[in-house]
Parts: structure tokens; sequence; C-alpha cells
């Protein structure tokens, strides 16, 4: 990193830090130390609610006003175990600075209406029985999204980790709150926490980026003369260096060993349990011993070759790992190895099995294990991906939140050299540390996490009965007062924000448009074998990039089945020469890193086919690239699915992989399955990453050796087919020495004969309403409709009615008023699809009434020019972001496919900027008369929920 890193302190106590680097997205976060004490989320509830309106801002919500009319790259409020952070990122320099604003004086100067905590937090809220007796039911933002959290396999996991093994510090609590705690939060608890913890003297500030330190200095300078004078007094005890901060853990004498509980998703099978081991390694923040424990991370977990990752999955102890590795962004920093799909009777095996192979480990880890293992450190640490700007905002929190110097996990060039010296003059440093804070350690715990069917019956039933007792102990007074201030909330939520408060938000104007680049940062050119190849122009801090398409369209038909196994399973098995631990080691020899990934692309032009497409990417050092090359070609045309049990191996994993983004993203699933019939490409999609896929990995799963024998057949087939081919088209990232490199690379494959296009299935189903039942107390919910795909009239204007409905209708009907955490209406062009959701919903009845009042209630389509200028000012964020190597090639590679040129992102451009109150109004109501009456819907989440719904259970 290229950098120039200034510290300073205010009087007052605030501290400021600043990093001035040469990177056009800027960065600006507040950070504020806050430790939980409880299972309340009082600290999650208080980053909700000071959003929720300030004194210089008195909206209901500037945070969702901001995302209205933002070129944010990034706006959110993070809650950690013992901090909260509110970062924000913008490329342009005006609104970076009206960002800033807008969330120092929330954080500063928030209102803290007891609505904006009830809304947030909790409320009551009350209903009538039909014998007239009141029956009181519990609602709210956090309560609903943390409802969510405890139904995740590996959320609940990890929770217990920390808890049990760190139980003397902020990390026993949940700082996000326990569902059945957060109730017991009161307003006065709530207001006493944000006065403690949120004074300006406690305040951290982070900046980044390339606009000048001095302006970002005159607008906090500006701030702080804002503020009450004696909030910025000059601190007494305000020291010049500060000593860290570090909680006290007391350290075990021996081992413990806890079980806990969670929520299966599936019943009666007997290998749903899962198992973690975690140390406790440090508390002194010291950058030697960090930057050792993510090389032994590596060297034991890093890849398929891993003596500890090849042991456990070999094992058939467990269907997946989860929840692993080396952690150091708390207080203590712990290693631990987690794993699913475990029977419980065999614990005691696993913990026997991990202590066997870190006691070989410990008498001599291979040289070529640890120089491998360096190379792959040296390439994620070099790595600039889309979230680089949050990773070094990570690496900083680390350490400055203890007060630590907040370059201590940023510059480690020291800390390499001391790691290499050590490694080469020391004999046994890395195995005498695996003894020492593994082997040796006895602050190490054992947790069993064992599934409980009925383990969200008993917490809705603890729940009910706490309210019944409730509502025999309430007077008709009280009874009435919970009324009222329902009434008032529900007042409060409909009533709009006056004109004066719109008007002291600061906002973008339409002409900022003009500054922001429209090109994508590439080159075309032809190799002498016909192959277009495409560079994209950014900096890869010294490492190489190549994408290949390749064209499905030949494959025979036979083989489609098999696509998404083949896809998910191709950069983990072996060749017909080598092993897939070989394979595994070869590539942590040269630093490979390899994926593939299915795409349907439909082209904007006419009569250009739509396209099946198969996308293999791989970057590496740039200095390994011919080894890396040498090992793509290998992989390319030598592959082989000869290891059965390796294929057994990768399909346990792949179904348990599955079933966890199942668990944590339902509402992703959900729209997969309501988009099938609708449109070609969503039946293709479900297939290979949805609910289709789910049920078929689980039917591969159960297959006999003689069935399975035959799919491996046809991946061989499929692999011997793809030998044959040659790319349709190629993308890189990287210095002009491995373009050389990889142009010749390319051109050794023959030219390319013309295929037909793929064989894609028409729509042919819509009308459904389904459903797909999961253990929760929370949904998601999906309506998908057809719409005019990207080269139609109404195009651009629907773009701008999704932005319009996720930051306005929606979120104030689903979000603000029923409770829903996640609330968006999506619009794909390229797809031809528009798409209602709702997630984390405690009511999808409502929301579904919802979704039905769109196409009938005009008032709700109606807006005026500011708020269409808005919409056409956040829909232009992609082409203010900036361009990391990796999603450059991946862009220019499927723009290309789908016939999106500079011409086609100008046209879009014009498009968006040509809408007015009356186009758009012309395009929804041809949209809702002419396509939107086709449409699905798909629930996943509650089964009685669904039942009263009247969906139907999804049959794939």
């Amino acid at each position: 990193m290229q950098a120039e890193a200034r510290f300073y302190r205010h009087d007052c106590g605030l501290e400021l830090f600043c990093l001035d680097k040469p990177d056009r997205e800027n960065l600006f976060a507040i950070l504020f130390h806050t430790p939980a004490k409880d299972h309340s989320g009082v600290a999650h509830i208080v980053e909700h609610t000071v959003l929720s309106g300030s004194r210089k801002y008195p909206l209901k919500d500037p945070f969702i006003e901001l995302a209205k009319s933002s070129l944010a790259t990034f706006l959110n409020a993070l809650t950690f175990a013992d901090c909260t952070l509110y970062p924000i990122c913008s490329c342009h320099a005006e609104d970076y600075f009206n960002l800033a604003s807008v969330y120092w004086d929330a954080v500063f100067n928030p209102l803290l209406h007891y609505q904006s905590f009830q809304q947030e937090a909790w409320h009551y809220e009350l209903e009538r029985r039909r014998d007239g007796s009141a029956k009181l039911g519990l609602n709210g933002i956090v309560l609903n999204e943390m409802s969510a959290a405890y139904t995740e396999l590996e959320n609940v996991l990890e929770r217990h980790v920390f808890a049990q093994l760190l139980p003397d510090t902020p990390l026993a609590f949940d700082s996000g709150g326990h569902p059945e705690h957060i109730p017991g939060l009161s307003y006065d608890e709530f207001l006493k926490f944000h006065k403690t913890h949120y004074q300006i003297s406690q305040a951290k500030i982070i900046v980044s980026g390339n606009i000048a330190t001095e302006s970002k200095l005159a607008f906090i300078e500006e701030r702080l003369r804002e503020l009450a004078p004696e909030r910025t007094r000059p601190q007494a005890n305000v020291r010049a260096v500060k000593a860290p901060r570090f909680y006290v853990q007391r350290s075990w004498r021996r081992p413990r060993h806890k079980t806990a509980f969670y929520v299966p998703q599936s019943e009666g099978d007997e290998a749903q349990a899962a198992f973690a081991l975690a140390w406790r390694i440090d508390d002194k923040r010291d950058p030697e011993l960090d930057l050792a424990m993510q090389l032994l991370d590596l060297i034991l977990l890093g890849n398929a070759a891993a003596p500890l990752q090849k042991s456990l999955l070999e094992s058939d102890l467990c269907s997946a790992l989860t929840c692993c590795g080396y952690d150091n962004n708390y207080c203590q920093t712990i290693f631990q190895i987690g794993l699913k799909g475990c029977r419980k009777n065999d614990f005691a095996k696993i913990e026997e099995l991990v202590s066997n192979c870190l006691l070989e480990q410990s008498q001599g880890i291979a040289p070529s294990r640890v120089k491998n293992a360096l190379l792959q450190l040296k390439l994620n640490h070099r790595e600039i991906d889309a979230e680089h700007n949050l990773d070094v905002l990570e690496d900083i929190l680390a350490a400055w939140n203890y007060d630590c110097h907040p370059l201590l996990f940023v510059k480690q060039k020291t800390a390499h050299q001391s790691l290499e010296e050590r490694l080469n003059t020391e004999a046994g440093y890395l195995e005498n540390i695996i003894k020492r804070y593994l082997l040796d350690n006895p602050h190490r715990l054992s947790l069993e996490l064992l599934p409980d069917p009925m383990l969200l019956q008993k917490k809705m039933r603890r729940i009910r009965r706490r309210l019944h007792q409730l509502e025999q102990t309430l007077s008709a007074a009280e009874l009435a007062q919970i009324s009222r201030e329902q009434l008032a909330l529900r007042a409060r939520q409909e009533q709009p924000d006056s004109a004066a408060a719109l008007r002291s938000l600061p906002r973008l104007r339409r002409l900022e448009l003009q500054k922001l680049p429209l090109h994508l940062p590439v080159s075309a050119g032809e190799l002498a074998n016909s192959l277009p190849l495409l560079r994209g122009e950014v900096f890869s801090n010294g490492l190489t990039y190549m994408q290949l398409a390749f064209d499905l369209g030949s494959l025979p038909q036979h083989l489609h089945s098999t696509l998404p196994f083949f896809n998910n399973f191709f950069p983990q098995v072996g060749t017909k020469e080598l092993s897939y631990v070989q394979v595994a080691e070869n590539q942590a020899a040269c630093s490979a890193v390899l994926s593939s990934s299915l795409h349907v692309c439909q082209s904007i032009k006419p009569g250009e086919p739509t396209r099946k497409i198969l996308r293999l990417s791989m970057h590496c050092l740039q200095e390994l690239l011919p080894q890396a090359l040498e090992l793509f070609d290998t992989q390319l045309k030598r592959k082989s699915f000869r290891e059965a049990k390796r294929l057994r191996e990768l399909l346990k994993q792949n179904h348990a992989l599955a079933l966890s983004e199942l668990q944590a993203e339902p509402a992703l699933f959900a729209n997969l399955r309501s988009a099938v019939g609708l449109t070609p490409a969503a039946k293709e999609m479900e297939q290979w990453n949805g609910l289709a896929f789910l049920q078929n990995c689980q039917h591969w799963i159960q297959l006999p050796e003689t069935q399975l024998k035959k799919k491996t057949a046809l991946l061989d087939e499929l692999c011997a087919w793809l030998a044959e081919q040659s790319p349709l088209l190629a993308a890189t990232v990287g210095d002009n020495d491995g373009f050389r490199q990889l142009s010749a690379f390319l051109e050794a494959f023959p030219g390319r004969a013309s295929q037909a296009p793929a064989n894609i299935a028409q729509p042919d189903s819509f009308g459904r309403q389904e459903y797909y039942a999961l253990h929760a107390d929370t949904n998601s919910f999906v309506r998908s409709h057809s719409a005019p795909g990207y080269q139609q009239p109404q195009s651009a204007a629907l773009e701008l009615y999704a932005q319009l409905l996720s930051c306005g209708y929606l979120w104030q009907e689903l979000r603000l008023k029923n409770g829903a955490y996640g609330v968006s209406c999506r619009y794909s062009p390229l797809q031809g699809i528009l798409s209602l959701q709702s997630s984390e919903d405690p009511n999808p009845q409502h929301s579904r009434s919802i979704f039905d009042r769109l196409k009938l209630d005009t008032a709700v389509n109606s807006w005026s020019k500011q708020d269409i200028d808005d919409a056409i000012i956040a829909c232009s964020r992609d082409s203010a972001r900036p361009w990391c190597p990796a999603e450059t090639a991946k862009t220019a590679l499927l723009h290309r496919l789908c016939g999106i040129d500079e011409a086609a992102r100008q046209e879009r451009r014009d498009a968006l900027l040509q809408q007015s109150p009356q186009s758009m109004k012309a395009a929804i109501q041809e949209f809702w008369q002419n396509y939107a009456v086709q449409y699905n819907d798909c629930l996943i989440g509650e089964a009685g929920k669904a039942k009263k719904m009247r969906l139907q259970a999804l049959q794939i």
C-alpha cells in the first residue's frame, strides 16, 4: 500500500487517524467502544436508532433518505462485540462530505425518539381475540433480525464458541441481542447507554482516500464548532499516548467441555450435530505472533491438501468444515476448528484426530508446505478486492479499538521480515507455536452443538407464556396505554417528513453525474487465433488475473444435468495423473487460485443468441504466472473425477454449504425459485444454484455406488468435451509482462469454429404460489414478475422504479410498519424480471397484501421530479465505484457476451437522464398492465404462515 498516515488528537479527547493514499474511494468512519454487558442488544439497537433522525437533520429516517440520492459505494453501520462502527465510502467529494455530515450529527446529536426505539428495538402489539380479551404480540426490526440469526447453525456455533471460550470478556454476551432478552431492554437503559458511550471524548475517526487531509480536517473542525462548548472542553486526563486497553480473561488450568443446542432444518438424519475445538491464543496484540498464526492457519487449513483439512474431510466424521481458523478481530485472539454434519458419538474421535494431526505437525512441518503457505499469505495480503478499504479498516480497528497503534496490523513489512528471518534461522519456530498455543494450551474449549427439533417450539411457547401471563396481570388502564403507544407509533410512521426537514438533508444535484466516468477501464484486442482478448486497465498490485468463457452450445444434451456438479467440483478434483491432493499442493506452490461459474448470457443486440457459459478464472502472483499457466492447462485438458471417495466428500460438502446458504439467505433462494418459468435463464439458474440444486445434491448423496459411477462417467465425459474446446472470449488484468505471457498461452488454443447456441428452455410456468418450509420464526417472501428487457423502452424507468420502491413505499410499509428487516425491489433488465422481496419478515401475509396494492394504488406510483432525480443519482453508483482487478475482468467478459459496449452504456445513461414523472407513469402503467400479470410467489420459512396464505408446498 502506498499511503501516508497521520494521527491527530483534539484536546477534548477525540482522536483522528488519516490514511492519505491515491485511491478515489474515500472512507469516513466513526468508532465508539461499546462493550456488551448483557444480551439485550442495546449497542445494536442504538446503532439502528441514531440513524432515525438528528438535531440538524430531523427526518424520521435520514439513512434511507441518503440511500435514495447518494453515490455511496458503502453506507451502513456495524455493531461488534465491543465496538460500534459508522462507515461510509464515496468516490465523489461533495457526496463524501454530505454523508459524513449526516453520520456525524446522527451519532453526536441523535433525537432518539421513544417511537424510534420501539420501531427499531421492540414494542407490544395489541389485538383482540374473538371473545374480546387482549392478545399481546411482540415486534421490532432488531428483534426480527436476531430471531432469524438464531436459526443459522454457523451463527449459533460461533456465538457459543466466543461466549464459552472468553466468558470474562464482552464476547460472553451477544451484542446483537438475544431474541428473548431484547424485550427486557427499557427506553431509559437505552438512553443511558448512548449517553455513556457516545461522548465526543471517546470517539475515534478514521479517514482514508485521495481527498486532501486539509479538507477533511477543516470539515471536522467545523463540526466540532457546532457542538456545545462544554462537550469539546479540554479533558484533563487526555494523555499524549494511551496505554493499551485489554479485557482480562483468566487463563484456564484445564480444558472445558460445553454443550449447546440449535434448530435443525431436517429430521431423522443422525449426522446433524456440529462440533468445535477452540483455543485462546493471545491478548497482547503481537503483530509477529499474529502473522505466524495466519501462516499456521494456511498450513493447517488453507487448501484441500492442508493436513488438518484433509484429515477431517477424509475421516467421514463430518460433512464440512465451518467457522475455522485464526481470528484476530477481538480483544483476545483465538484459533478454532468447526465441523458440521457430525454424529454425536464421534465427537471424541474428532478430538483425537485433531490432536494427532497437530502432534504430527509439531514434530516437523514440511519445508515445502511452509514455502507454499508464505506464497498464499503474500497473495492474500496483496489482493485488491471490492472491499479493500473495509479490509484495511478492519485491520486498523483490530488494534486501535484497544488503544494500540492503528498501524499495528496494517504496516506489517517489519513483521513479515522478522517472520521470514525466524523461519530461516530458528529451527522449529512454527512447530513450537503449535505446541505452546495449541497442544499444551489448557485454555481450550470443546463445544458440542446438538440438534433439537423442538427448540424453536419451546422458545415460542416460553414467549407466548410470558405474554399470556402479562395479559392476565395488566390492568385496563395499562392495556389502554399499550394501545395508545401502538397508535402513536403507527401515526409517526405514517406522518410524512416536513418539507423543511427534507430540505435540511444535503443532496447531490443531477448535474454532478456529468463528472462521473462512464467507460469500463478495458481495452479490446484479438489474438492470432482470432480469440478476442479484453484487458482490464487497473492496478493489480503484482497479481495477474485470467478469465475464460467457454460456450456450452455444443455440449451434448445428456451432460447438461451434471453442469452444476462439474462447476462446483472442477477446482477441487485431480487429473488423470495427479490426485486432488497433488493438484492442491501444486496450486499452492504457484499461488494459483482457480474457480468456475455458470452463466446464461442473453445479448441485448437483436439477432444475437442467448448463450450458456462456463467461466473459468485464475489469479496468481505475477512472478509465478508461467507455473500457474502450466497447471491451468493440465487442469483443463487432463481433469478427471476418478477418485470416487473424493466425489463423495465433495457432494457432502456442497450439500452442507447449500443448506448453510439457505439458512443465511433464504430470500436469495426464494428469488431464484419465483423467477422460474418467467424467463429463459431462470430455470437454468435455479437448477445450478437454487432449491433444485439442493435437492439434486441430496439425491446424488443417496445414490448407491453403481448409480454414482454412472454419474462419474458423465462428469468425465464432460471433462473430455471441455479438453477439446477453445474459449469463446478471454479477459485479463495485470502488468505488461503478464499480458505477454497470457497472450502467448491463449494463442496456443486452436481457432474456434462457429457453434449453434445452447438450447435454452423457454418460459412455461407462472401463477405458482409456493413455499419451502424452514424451521424459523421469520420468513422470506418474494414475488417475481415478468418485466420488459434491457432494450425495451420501459427498461430505464423500471430501474428507477425499483430504486424508488426499495427506499420508499416498500421500506415504509414493510420495514418500518411491519418489522421486516430486509426489504427490496430488484429489477434485472438482462433477464426481464422485477422482484419484490421481504426477509426476516414476521408477517408475510401483510407483505403480500402490500405487493398486491402496488398495481392498484396509483398514488403509490407517483413521484416528483426531485424523487426521480434522486433515483437517477442512486442508480448511477456503479459508474462511480472504483474497479478492482477481478471484478473488472468479470464485468468486461460478461458485458461483452451480453452485447453491452460503450455505446450501450452511454445510451443507458441517456435513457435514465431523460426520465420524467410522465415517462415513469407511462412505463409503470405498461409494466403492470402487460407484463406483471405473469408472476410467481415463493415463501421460505414457517409452514404455518404459508398454509394460512394458502401456498402450495414446493414441488421440483
